[in-house]
């Protein structure tokens, strides 16, 4: 099974979304009851963490609301769909952080947090 370059992920995960002011990607569900929902492509050219490695070719708004443990989203990531679960787990950790990050300076924390959980470093 492959792994994945954690460190490169994450790296280019901050950097996007530190280019957008770590604002979470998605928009208020259409029943309002649901609460916001978070997508891998948002409204204005938005991504979340995640979003930032699906090329154009690639996204299909079907992986919307499914999780790195689905195979359609580890093919929308180009990521092989045998890829060993602690990197499936541990996207879907990263994932946790643009989704539980409902201000900029909660999401940057969830992710400083997660890089020394890690042991990654953050990008400069």
């Amino acid at each position: 099974m492959d792994t994945l370059n954690r460190q490169e992920f994450f790296n280019t995960t901050w950097n996007g979304l530190k280019a957008q002011g770590f604002v979470r990607s998605g928009k208020m569900s259409k029943k309002g009851d649901e609460g916001f929902k978070c997508l891998y492509r948002g409204p204005n050219g938005m991504k979340c963490g995640l979003g930032f490695h699906i090329s154009d070719e690639k996204y299909k708004k079907s992986i919307e609301n499914k999780g790195p443990h689905d195979k359609v989203v580890l093919k929308a990531l180009d990521l092989p769909i045998d890829l060993d679960y602690s990197d499936v787990y541990w996207l879907g950790e990263l994932q946790i952080c643009h989704d539980g990050g409902d201000t900029p300076e909660k999401m940057e924390e969830n992710l400083r947090y997660f890089a020394g959980n890690n042991s990654l470093a953050v990008p400069g």
